[in-house]
């Protein structure tokens, strides 16, 4: 058992990220990530000044790599989280027996943190969460191993050279080892940057406690760690200086307005209860757990040879790696209410390391108890078989796992927001995009959402919808010259309304054929078509409506797909006053005789109403329809007509048929 053990525990780590890895549809960070991992890093530069976005970019470039590898779907961005999410169960047993933990607490630790709901929600997140933990764990590790054999308290130099210091070569390979490792925690997450504070004030303290009789040695060390810190710096310095405005005036507070933790209780509490049980827990049962949890960890906390100036079993360096960031968080949450406990999810495994301490120690002393000799807890193992209280202490940890399974189980069955899924958006839209499509957004999260789900659709152009009055016409000009349809991707406003200039521009000079709230959510989706279809005839229909206006309309005959736009290049003439508001239909009649598809609405897309048309005044419009997906292939008999608006009336002459429409 205690050879298969880690490998069991690892195959239960992977089991629990990967279920149900994209049940839940993408939230707005995670649109995010996969948005700026398509950009290369100068675009992701110039596109995080735009956007005043706070995050670094490594998280995002490798997300890019890894999807650019494994094919873009909200799975594969959210399995770039596994990885990390199953490295770290991995790394938790060397960390703990570096710290001088048993074989036994090392392996409960790996238990607790496989089972975490913590880890395990922020490993199913297309987000740089867990790899900012996983990396973390790492440079903790990496940081141990660089300190062996370094003079303690009351050593002279003589006695650090012994045969467990790390020297030449190795030595050189593993402060590399822990620069990257640096890169990818605050390159991944700029609050990760309280994890290096905790490190180098470790480095400081052994510095203290045996400085005199040892300052070469010393001296050497800080120089090696001092470097790598300043090459993680150097790879990140020249994004940080071209977004330091935007990400201080976020920090400050300056980008929008937050309902974050407030006040001391609320602070430590909410941070209690999700790095115990994850950001899903709740009620009476959570803080129970919660409880349970820290109980364990204090039980968990051993002294540490003061005189000596180690740390035995390393709980010192577990309780100032979970305390130090959460008390700098606490601080910098009072300047500024934007501090969640995800900032810290790499303060994890320390707790879990000191609770599988505490349950080794309660055990040890229940088993003292019942059998009034030492727990073979705290002795070597046999080499041919477990030990009694090795399986004991692990099915107790797993009897503490189980108090995380309603946590788990909601977590898992939780289906999200509905009114923020974007899926539906996506299935209307896959049958209908087109390759050259523009889509315009408006929130950064859009394109990633959309290259999620998109595909096998072909993907749009996309084109952020920042403008300003003076730039709206210039910059639609040039983003639609020569482009066939734009569609306009908006969050609780539609095309026309009075926030969206874009959606308004457009409205009066190209075809509105397709618009809708997929879903009933907060997304609302339109296309525009720029182009008239080609197949026209080359003659005309003159026609004056008995309400006075005439049209010049060309005659059709298109073979077009189900998911194609039929666009018509109308000009509308009042020849009078039009004192009542007229609506415009444009339909298909099936062979039967019946409606087959069609749309309706008042000239140029409802924006302009003959109502306030001058007599002789001429208008130009792009009036179009959809062919739905599914449209029986076909000959389509395409009429137009005018109404009243508000009676609903039909206007002689009667519905015209201008020509005919093949659907394939």
């Amino acid at each position: 058992m205690r050879k298969s053990a880690p490998l069991l525990v690892l195959l239960l780590a992977t089991a629990l990220r990967l279920y149900h890895l994209d049940f839940r549809a993408l939230w707005w960070d995670e649109g995010l990530s996969l948005f700026f991992a398509r950009l290369s890093f100068w675009e992701g530069t110039r596109m995080a000044v735009t956007l005043a976005d706070t995050n670094p970019p490594v998280y995002r470039m490798l997300l890019g790599g890894w999807l650019g590898m494994a094919g873009w779907s909200a799975f594969a961005a959210r399995l770039f989280s596994v990885l990390p999410g199953v490295a770290l169960v991995a790394l938790v047993y060397p960390l703990a027996r570096r710290l001088r933990c048993s074989r036994a607490v090392s392996l409960a630790a790996m238990a607790l943190c496989a089972a975490s709901p913590m880890l395990i929600y922020y490993s199913q997140e297309a987000k740089g969460y867990s790899l900012v933990a996983a990396a973390g764990t790492a440079s903790v590790l990496i940081w141990l191993g660089l300190h062996r054999g370094l003079p303690r308290g009351g050593e002279s130099a003589a006695a650090g050279k012994g045969s467990t210091a790390v020297n030449g070569w190795r030595r050189t390979a593993l402060w590399a080892a822990w620069a990257a490792s640096l890169l990818l925690v605050v390159g991944s997450h700029y609050i990760s940057v309280f994890l290096i504070a905790v490190e180098n004030l470790w480095t400081l303290a052994l510095t203290a406690r045996s400085w005199r009789g040892n300052e070469r040695r010393w001296l050497a060390h800080w120089a090696w760690q001092a470097g790598a810190q300043a090459l993680a710096a150097a790879a990140l310095l020249p994004f940080v200086l071209a977004t330091f405005g935007g990400t201080s005036a976020a920090v400050q507070g300056q980008t929008g307005l937050f309902a974050g933790l407030d006040g001391p209780v609320q602070f430590f509490g909410r941070h209690l209860i999700e790095l115990t049980q994850g950001p899903t827990a709740q009620g009476p049962w959570a803080w129970a757990v919660a409880l349970v949890v820290a109980a364990l960890a204090v039980t968990g906390i051993e002294k540490w040879d003061v005189g000596s100036g180690t740390w035995e079993v390393g709980s010192g360096k577990l309780v100032s790696w979970v305390a130090i960031p959460l008390l700098l968080g606490f601080a910098l949450n009072a300047y500024h209410q934007f501090f969640f406990p995800r900032f810290v999810l790499y303060t994890v495994p320390a707790l879990m390391v000191l609770a599988a301490n505490g349950l080794s120690r309660i055990t040890d002393q229940l088993s003292r108890a019942a059998n009034r000799r030492p727990s073979p807890l705290i002795v070597h193992y046999s080499s041919s078989r477990c030990s009694l209280s090795h399986c004991s202490l692990f099915i107790v940890s797993f009897f503490i796992v189980s108090f995380w399974i309603p946590t788990l189980a909601a977590h898992y069955a939780a289906p999200g927001d509905p009114l923020e899924d974007w899926r539906p958006v996506v299935a209307a839209m896959r049958p209908l995009a087109r390759s050259g499509d523009l889509a315009i957004y408006g929130w950064g999260w859009m394109p990633g959402y959309l290259d999620a789900y998109l595909p096998p659709a072909p993907r749009p152009d996309y084109a952020l919808g920042f403008f300003t009055p003076q730039s709206l016409d210039p910059e639609l000009t040039a983003l639609t010259t020569g482009r066939a349809r734009v569609w306009m991707l908006d969050y609780k406003i539609d095309q026309f309304d009075v926030r969206n200039p874009a959606g308004r521009w457009l409205g009066e000079r190209a075809a509105l054929v397709y618009d809708e709230w997929p879903g009933a959510g907060n997304a609302h989706v339109a296309l525009f078509a720029l182009k008239a279809t080609a197949g026209l005839t080359g003659a005309t229909i003159d026609t004056t409506f008995a309400n006075g206006l005439r049209l010049i309309a060309p005659e059709l005959h298109a073979q077009l797909a189900p998911g194609d736009a039929l666009v018509l290049s109308l000009r509308w003439e009042a020849t009078r006053a039009v004192s009542n508001r007229a609506t415009v239909f444009l339909h298909a009649l099936a062979a039967d005789g019946s409606l087959a598809f069609g749309r309706d609405s008042e000239p140029r897309n409802g924006l302009d109403p003959v109502s306030a048309w001058q007599p002789g005044a001429a208008r130009d419009e792009l009036r179009g329809m959809l062919i739905p997906p599914g449209t029986p292939a076909g000959t389509y008999t395409i009429q137009l007509g005018v109404y009243d608006t508000v009676s609903g009336a039909m206007d002689g002459p009667g519905p015209l048929t201008i020509g005919q429409v093949v659907v394939r």
